[in-house]
């Protein structure tokens, strides 16, 4: 009889001669730090399973749950070089949990948000009971599970009784030790392990694909970068957009995941340095070439080492803020970020910029602060918007000067895809007194101006009902995978985002609760989903005739601009002119003979010739 089991005790739960619960983990050390390279390859297995609630029921159909699983394994072969990729298998019929949403996402009582604990292990075991008991799915090939729930996030819903994404994992370390390390495990009779996974990471229905690729990130036994709160959930932005496992994941399209986490992961390499001299290469994270990254070992600490990676707007990072080197020191002994106790802490090349950062307040200073964080040639200028957060970027800094490990850096672009690192002992040797800053952490965390949700086609989003509707789906293709797969699209691509979103999610957040109002946006959004594809076809069919992918992308975004401004303002400018026209001649021809003669003269008949 196989059990799964939560510190070795059956769960009393299960309706069937199998049983489910959690491995406590709590109270027990982590081998996770200090953190080292565990190399996650080849296929990962994995069930993802469709879930109901009494009260809440899923609404996605197949098609939308396979494209955006789909969708995230392609992300994952991408930004692992093709060294990972998803193997997945979905079970193709909701299971109906017992209870109401609320029971498995409400807060525990005194706090204002997140799931209580002990009701999160039961959503997993009510799930994976059922899994069981009623299918014939052997949970014994999987590694990792995801379950894609009905109802909201309260992450992005605000909503306390939604459940809140999130993954239980712990990654390869399973393997090593299931009884330490694992924290859902499957074990026979006499309560021998024989099936540890490395995570069970859950997320809504109505989210973001970027989502599914944060948590199930975690599955592969990686930390958030985001700084912790008390409560255990996010209470800082940590790194920012300079990662996926930060605020990164909420870029359109998202970040890519950082140099640091992929070294981790064994899809990168770095070089390591244990001198503080010399100069060396690296390859920015989109590029083809290796390496990748610097390790640069702290003389006299063990526990500390400074990590550079270089990023470009390209590939994933197109939608970054700006470009050149990223500096984080690693502290290999945490597990995750707290305030002023950070696993990553992100070095601000530029600490008093930008200016626009006044405009915000806590969360939102520590979001804008770190927009130019990167180390690059000076006079490099970028603009950034990113809903209410608006910036412009100038970067001034090519290096600095750390007297506390008297370690200096200089960067210089070597390539498109390569920077020079120079590395010195002395702010002489790399020509910069400039100290090595991080950004500073707002005295209050609990506030932001900036309304930050999932990433996507707003409007569309909000009238189709998902960010996975098929229509909504092939708009980001188009934009994002097409049009903005080169510089010059990608340029087009970012001024259009820039007025677009300036706009768009107060639109949207006014349609979102209005079925009559979403159906008058489905009709109206018809010519955009017509143009979309033709801007696709324009796309294939330029590249197919020359060869040349920018001259794609801007033949099919000045496409998709003349037949969207024709049919969003020039016909109906046209129709409203001809409607004035006709409305004025009817007034004219319902004149009486009296009131056609005023002042001695009179006005002529007038009959219409207009016809429909």
């Amino acid at each position: 009889m196989a059990q799964v089991t939560m510190g070795g005790i059956a769960s009393s739960k299960s309706e069937s001669s199998r049983h489910l619960s959690e491995m406590r983990t709590e109270s027990k050390p982590s081998s996770v730090t200090p953190w080292k390279p565990r190399p996650v390859l080849g296929p990962q297995n994995t069930l993802v399973l469709l879930i109901d609630f009494s009260d809440v029921r899923f609404r996605s159909s197949l098609g939308q749950v396979r494209t955006l699983v789909d969708t995230v394994d392609q992300w994952f072969r991408k930004s692992s070089y093709g060294k990972m990729f998803i193997n997945y298998t979905i079970y193709e019929d909701a299971l109906t949990l017992p209870s109401a949403m609320s029971s498995y996402g409400a807060p525990p009582a005194g706090n204002e948000r997140g799931d209580d604990g002990a009701a999160g292990q039961t959503y997993i075991s009510d799930a994976l009971d059922l899994v069981m008991s009623h299918t014939d799915v052997n949970l014994e090939n999987y590694k990792h599970i995801v379950l894609m729930h009905a109802g909201g996030d309260e992450a992005v819903s605000g909503n306390p009784n939604d459940i809140w994404s999130h993954c239980d994992c712990v990654g390869p370390i399973a393997d090593e030790n299931p009884s330490q390390e694992a924290s859902w495990v499957i074990t026979d009779d006499s309560g021998r392990i024989t099936h540890a996974f490395w995570g069970i990471s859950t997320f809504s229905e109505d989210e973001h694909w970027a989502v599914f690729a944060h948590e199930y990130t975690h599955s592969l036994g990686v930390s958030d970068l985001y700084i912790y709160g008390t409560d255990g959930y996010s209470a800082g932005p940590g790194v920012g957009f300079w990662s996926n496992m930060a605020t990164g994941a909420f870029l359109d399209p998202p970040a890519d995941i950082d140099g640091w986490n992929k070294y981790i992961l064994g899809w990168i390499e770095a070089t390591i340095v244990d001198s503080s001299q010399g100069e060396y290469t690296i390859y920015t994270l989109d590029s083809a070439q290796e390496p990748k990254a610097l390790l640069v070992k702290i003389s006299g600490n063990e526990d500390e080492y400074y990590f550079l990676h270089a990023r470009r707007k390209a590939g994933a990072d197109v939608a970054l803020p700006s470009e050149g080197v990223i500096v984080f020191k690693i502290n290999r002994l945490r597990e995750m970020s707290l305030a002023g106790e950070e696993l990553a802490l992100l070095y601000d090349a530029n600490p008093d910029t930008p200016t626009e950062c006044s405009n915000y307040s806590g969360q939102g200073r520590e979001l804008c602060e770190p927009l130019d964080a990167p180390y690059n040639e000076k006079g490099k200028q970028y603009q950034f918007s990113f809903y209410d957060l608006s910036a412009n970027l100038v970067l001034n800094d090519d290096g600095c000067w750390d007297e506390s490990t008297r370690i200096g850096f200089r960067v210089q672009p070597s390539a498109d895809d390569a920077f020079r690192v120079t590395l010195g002992a002395s702010p002489e040797e790399v020509g910069t007194t400039g100290a090595c800053v991080a950004p500073a952490t707002a005295t209050s965390t609990s506030q932001t101006t900036i309304q930050i949700t999932t990433p996507t086609c707003i409007i569309a989003t909000a009238a189709f009902g998902s960010a996975m509707a098929p229509e909504v789906a092939n708009m980001r293709y188009v934009r994002d995978k097409l049009i903005g797969s080169t510089r010059a699209g990608r340029t087009l691509v970012d001024v259009f985002n820039m007025f677009y979103y300036s706009w768009s999610p107060t639109v949207a957040r006014a349609i979102a609760p209005s079925s009559a109002l979403r159906t008058i946006f489905r009709v109206l959004l018809l010519p955009l989903v017509w143009t979309v594809h033709a801007a696709g076809i324009s796309f294939a069919t330029v590249l197919w005739l020359t060869g040349n992918a920018d001259l794609a992308s801007i033949a099919a975004f000045f496409l998709a601009a003349v037949i969207s401004f024709a049919s969003y303002v020039v016909v109906p400018t046209l129709a409203a002119i001809k409607l004035v026209v006709r409305l004025r001649t009817r007034r004219v021809i319902s004149l009486s003979p009296e009131a056609r003669s005023r002042d001695g003269l009179s006005l002529p008949v007038v009959e219409s010739h207009c016809s429909d």
